[in-house]
């Protein structure tokens, strides 16, 4: 097996400043998925599922940032302002 040099923790702690830093909201809570990423009220989001090991965070967090970066025409609005 292979050690990475640095910890699931620190990779963490820089994915959530990018979240901060593209304003988007980041929830962990409980789900019935590993991760989703859904626009409220044009404000992008991130939820990621609490029950997640470190490293499965890690790779559900960098997978919803994908679809920020990727594919942002394609997410539907949720609770859209009248």
């Amino acid at each position: 097996t292979c050690a990475l040099p640095i910890s699931f923790a620190d990779v963490l702690e820089d994915l959530e400043y990018i979240c901060e830093r593209e304003s988007i909201t980041l929830s962990v809570r409980k789900l019935n998925c590993h991760g989703l990423y859904v626009r409220v009220h044009d404000v992008p989001t991130i939820f990621i599922d609490e029950s997640l090991t470190p490293n499965q965070r890690v790779f559900a967090l960098l997978h919803e940032l994908g679809h920020h970066f990727l594919h942002p025409n394609l997410t539907k609005n949720y609770l859209k302002d009248s």
